[in-house]
Order: structure tokens, then sequence, then C-alpha cells
């Protein structure tokens, strides 16, 4: 199956309400994305705007993800058409942009992902057109119909303006995330009752109109909740709390079965 074909099946999945799962990459490291090929995962988003990707580590993971067959998303580091247009043309999947919070910033930021009808600027001579081995007419087609679009809210603006950004032609899903939400809407945590109402009016104005939606979550434990909401685009914890969680637990169950250093 090549790149574009791997693109469209997932972006097909997701403007089809199918439920899949991906995981934030924190670490920026090739051998990351290898290994998580191997677990069964629909996607895996790196984080830009979080982690240290620069340049470099955003273009060694995204070749990575390609020679395994494992599609990779970017959440860009700011909402600027430099920022979309380097990830895809890098070979990313699609982009997640952070913060949306109107529907002109969706219009924008969409048309940054497209050539026809858009605002994205043509170069053949990349990864994702082959350096040159892709036809350009073919090479833009491709890329446009492939291309996945994920407008995330994390703002009190941006549950506002729910309505008019789930319009815009283009956007294939919307992305809650609890954390930034929480600290947008001046709540203690993700689990105050005023997120949850923020959020279920999210997927509820999203599932009114059409549109895909998903949220970025901890655990698995509330995703039969979500998708009796509605949401189909699941974000399930980091590498990095992954890795943590892991390398506690087996310290916790050698001290209790060893004793601490001190002899306890």
């Amino acid at each position: 199956m090549t790149a574009f074909s791997q693109h469209s099946a997932l972006k097909e999945s997701v403007r089809k309400g199918l439920p899949v799962l991906g995981l934030f990459i924190k670490i920026p490291a090739i051998q990351v994305i290898e290994s998580l090929a191997m677990a069964g995962l629909d996607f895996v988003v790196l984080d830009a705007e979080h982690a240290a990707f620069g340049s470099s580590e955003l273009d060694r993971c995204i070749l990575a993800g390609r020679s395994v067959g494992l599609p990779v998303l970017v959440r860009i580091r700011e909402s600027t058409s430099a920022a979309i247009l380097q990830a895809l043309d890098m070979g990313a999947a699609g982009v997640v942009m952070p913060h949306v919070t109107s529907a002109g910033q969706a219009e924008t930021m969409v048309a940054a992902t497209r050539y026809e009808g858009g605002t994205r600027g043509f170069s053949g001579m990349h990864r994702a057109a082959g350096y040159g081995a892709i036809a350009a007419d073919e090479f833009k087609a491709a890329s446009d119909t492939s291309t996945l679009v994920i407008a995330q809210i994390e703002d009190a603006a941006g549950v506002e303006n729910i309505a008019e950004i789930s319009a815009v032609d283009g956007i294939d899903a919307l992305l809650i995330g609890p954390a930034d939400l929480a600290v947008s809407l001046g709540a203690d945590k993700p689990g105050d009752p005023a997120v949850q109402q923020a959020i279920d009016t999210v997927l509820a104005t999203a599932r009114e109109i059409g549109m895909r939606s998903g949220i970025f979550l901890p655990d698995t434990g509330k995703t039969p909740a979500y998708r009796n909401k509605g949401a189909s685009f699941f974000i399930i914890a980091t590498d990095q709390n992954l890795l943590v969680n892991a390398a506690g637990e087996i310290a916790a169950e050698f001290k209790s079965l060893n004793g601490n250093i001190n002899g306890g």
C-alpha cells in the first residue's frame, strides 16, 4: 500500500466515524515510531507544539512512519501556512491545528493544506511528491484528497464558535483538548463540571452538524462513554506517559517482591 493510499484509508475511516486510535509522540526518536508500528495503532501524532521537534526531527520521524506503514500526523507548532507546508511536504498524513477558535482561522488553515482552491505553495522536489518522480498534477490531486485536517478545540472561544467551525469545509474532525480547555475556562482540572459541559457542547454540536469529533484522554477507560456521545477519533496518552507508567509498575512490583535498597 502506498503512502497516499494509507493516508486516504485513515481519512476515510475518520470521515465515516469509525473508531480510530492514535498516540501523541513527545520523544523525537525514529526508534519510537518504528516500535509503535508493531502496536496496532491507527496513527501517531508528532507533537511539534509542546515537544522538542525541530525540522530535522520532524523529517526523520515522518520518514520512519512512512517506512513502517504507520500514518504520521503533526500537531503543528503554530497555525501558520509555513508550518503546515513543511509538515505536508515532508510526507505527513495530515495536521492537527492547535487552538482553533474561529471559522475564519479554520478556513485559512484548511486552505494552507490544499492546492486546488487553496493556498499551499507547490514544489515537487520533496518526499511527499517522490522527489519529482510523481507527475505534478497526480501529486497535487492525491495530496488534496488524502490529507487529514484536524482542528483542535481547546479554548472557550472555540467552544463558543463551535457551530461555525464545524461547518467549515475541509475540516475532517474536531479534537477536544480537555487540559487546555480547563485552563481557558478557569477550571482546576479537566474533570471540572464546566469543562465537561463544554466538551458535551462540542460533541453534541458536531454530531448535529455531521462533523466527526474526538478527544485526548489519558487512558481508554472513558472511550465507550465518549463513543456514545459521538466521538470516534481518539488520542490516548503519550509515549512519555506509557514509558513512565510502565517503568513505575515494574519498579513498584520489584520493590514489593524484594524490598527497597535499604532493606525495607
